[in-house]
């Protein structure tokens, strides 16, 4: 050992009670790691490595003074290095330790602890973080300086010290082993709480295999597109400090991706927000800022629905306008502003700003295309100005197309809308079946299966065509169909309904209406008259005046101009709606009303047809003044007390069948004890509990 070297350092043996742990080394092992190494020492083994020390700092002397036990030496230097190895030593029962004495001040005995520490396999990553943050913090080290001490890079260190970001709940789920360091550094990218917590369930999720579901690389992808966003789409001023002021300049801010491009070497692009929620409080604060500077220079402000319907997609235009700051609308490469130049200003033209539907917060400067093209012309760009024309020319040419192609479709639909419509009633209308070879129960399961072939769509125009309400309306069907009186019709009306949409797409549309066609012609309803009233039924919407939107506020409006919405009309679709609702609520009261049933025919013994009451007709109500039957008794208990009356109920809480059911029915409301159907085929129960 060299003279220079004896002067700093020193090997000797100390007393256990003499030496202190440091206050900035790391937190002692869990007794059962610390005495497995105890273990190892007892039996004459001792400390095999030799623990570091340094004389005690003068600062330490009070709480150590005032921590020694009574009639114990006060403890002379403090451990640097191998605090565990001391803590193992005292379960051991040893007396002394190894050590060796060095010079030390505090920024020097704090890097010797974490170089040590890290080499340590059981040095967590949140340790690690810790140490690296102490060090560039209390020894004013740069990240380069701390990675060459301990080996490690530069981008190792920042994002070890970025998981301390992390919340609660997401450390805990790092330390259970239920992510690992890998998503745990992308969860702590996320600066706002809720976010990280949103994002913690979408990482962990496993396969039934116990791996991640979603790779490390994917994880990554998932992370930039839900929870970060580009600042170079902002509608709002980066740099605009006035915006929201806690939140400052975006381009100077700690969560852009730029301010760290180690800790986000995966993310492209240095103008990336990790803060969607700050991003959002900007986005609203200068889409209200927007809205009153518009209003305040009398500019029309178009938002909500009406924009909604102006710009239906978001990779298409404005109808009926032209955006000044985007190109696609413009006859050159260059957006319509730059050609228009300061003749927005000079001429004091009030631009009509429109919210874009499709990127919240956004305002897209407009102008009509009339306009656009006068100012073109008075600006010189007369060649633009005249290619605008022409394409507003051939814009108009399409529109006439699709318009024409919309009332052929309306058309279309319409007559077998209007079929549907007149043979529905016309069933209603006909006689009734006294003899029938399929039973009720057989119409009905056929009937729910027609309805479960229906979509959904398919299902909410039943229950619109019947009258049943918007809620569950697949459930609703099932449930009408059991209660209904007559459920043949319902069946007929299903096997329309099926067959009722136009296809334009097949070579004879009407091939796909053959059981609406079939229908129609048993019932004798002419095809041809349904279309008769379906053309005149659109001649006389065509007639109707249309209210106009209102015209422009602002100069720049020029002309009035109209905004053109193309809506496909609706051809007897009302009046089919009426109709159906009506003729069911006729079928049912018919139901509800106690007739005769008609007299028997004799069948021979071997036929399989059966002789039933008429159809939307309910067997007779006893006599007035008659013996009341047991079950008519518990019927009318039943429903007061449920304050329910249902074909359904009664026979699942007697266990009575459909006609029974029926009968039942027709004798309380003969007695008061319920009302008829109502326009839903909805009875009353009349009598309070």
């Amino acid at each position: 050992m060299t003279n220079a070297v004896a002067t700093t350092e020193s090997f000797a043996r100390m007393a256990h009670n003499l030496l202190v742990p440091s206050l900035t080394n790391r937190k002692p092992l869990p007794l059962a790691k610390l005495q497995a190494m105890a273990d190892t020492m007892r039996n004459g083994r001792g400390v095999r490595q030799a623990l570091i020390v340094r004389v005690l700092p003068p600062e330490r002397l009070h709480d150590t003074k005032l921590n020694t036990p009574k009639g114990q030496p006060l403890p002379t230097h403090e451990i640097v290095c191998g605090e565990q190895r001391w803590h193992a030593g005292a379960l051991a029962a040893l007396q002394d330790v190894p050590v060796i004495i060095r010079k030390l001040t505090d920024a020097e005995a704090l890097e010797e602890q974490v170089i040590e520490n890290v080499q340590r396999q059981d040095y967590t990553e949140f340790e690690e973080g810790e140490a690296f943050q102490r060090l560039m913090q209390h020894n004013h080290l740069t990240a380069d300086e701390v990675a060459a001490k301990v080996g490690r890079s530069r981008r190792h260190v920042f994002n070890r010290m970025k998981l301390l970001d992390l919340r609660a709940e997401t450390r805990t789920a790092l330390t259970a082993g239920e992510i690992d360091a890998t998503r745990a550094l992308l969860l702590a990218r996320i600066p706002d709480h809720e976010q990280q917590l949103k994002a913690l369930p979408m990482l962990a999720k496993r396969d039934f295999h116990g791996d991640y579901e979603l790779s490390s690389a994917r994880a990554s992808e998932l992370i930039q597109r839900d929870f970060m966003l580009n600042l170079s789409g902002a509608p709002f001023k980066c740099t605009d400090e006035t915006l929201v002021p806690e939140a400052g300049n975006c381009k100077t801010c700690t969560k852009r991706t730029g301010h760290n491009p180690d800790l986000f070497a995966d993310v492209k692009g240095a103008d990336i927000c990790t803060d969607p929620p700050c991003y959002h409080r900007k986005e609203a604060a200068h889409h209200n800022r927007v809205l009153e500077q518009a209003h305040a220079n009398g500019q029309e402000v178009i938002t909500g629905r009406e924009a909604k319907a102006l710009m239906p997609n978001s990779f298409g235009g404005i109808e009926g306008y032209l955006r000044l700051d985007d190109a696609k609308d413009s006859p050159t490469d260059k957006p319509l502003r730059k050609l228009l130049g300061n003749i927005l200003e000079r001429d004091e033209v009030k631009t009509t700003l429109v919210e874009n539907p499709h990127n919240k917060g956004e305002m897209i400067a407009v102008l009509p295309a009339a306009k656009v093209a006068e100012l073109l012309k008075a600006r010189g760009h007369k060649a633009a100005a005249s290619a605008l024309e022409a394409e507003e020319e051939g814009t108009s040419r399409a529109q006439a197309e699709a318009a024409k192609e919309a009332k052929k479709l309306a058309f279309e639909q319409g007559w077998r809308d209007e079929l549907l419509n007149r043979t529905y009633a016309k069933l209603c209308e006909a006689a009734p079946i006294e003899f029938q070879v399929i039973s009720d129960d057989v119409l009905r399961i056929i009937a729910r299966h027609l309805v479960d072939r229906a979509n959904g769509e398919r299902t909410r125009q039943l229950c619109e065509l019947l009258a049943l309400g918007k809620i569950a309306p697949r459930q609703a069907l099932n449930d009408y169909i059991l209660a209904c009186a007559d459920p043949e019709r319902v069946v007929l009306l299903l096997v329309m309904h099926a067959d009722v949409e136009f296809k334009d797409f097949m070579a004879d549309p009407t091939a796909a209406n053959r059981g609406l066609l079939q229908v129609a012609s048993e019932y004798g309803v002419d095809v041809q008259e349904a279309k008769d009233a379906t053309k005149k039924a659109i001649r006389a919407s065509e007639k109707t005046p249309t209210p106009a939107a209102s015209p422009s506020k602002g100069e720049g409006g020029g002309q009035d101009q109209k905004r053109k919405t193309s809506r496909k009309p609706k051809i007897s679709a009302e009046q089919a709606t009426q109709g159906i609702a009506s003729a069911m609520q006729n079928l049912e009261e018919k139901a509800a009303v106690p007739a005769a049933a008609p007299p028997a025919v004799q069948q021979p013994t071997t036929t399989k047809t059966a002789s039933k009451p008429g159809k939307g007709q309910e067997p007779a109500a006893p006599a007035a003044g008659g013996e009341v039957d047991p079950l008519q008794q518990q019927a009318a208990q039943l429903v007061i007390t449920q304050q329910k009356a249902t074909v359904r109920l009664l026979k699942t809480e007697l266990g009575i069948g459909t006609t029974k059911a029926l009968e039942v029915m027709a004798w309380l409301e003969a007695q008061g004890t319920v009302s008829t159907c109502d326009e839903r085929g909805v009875r009353k129960v009349l009598v309070a509990v």
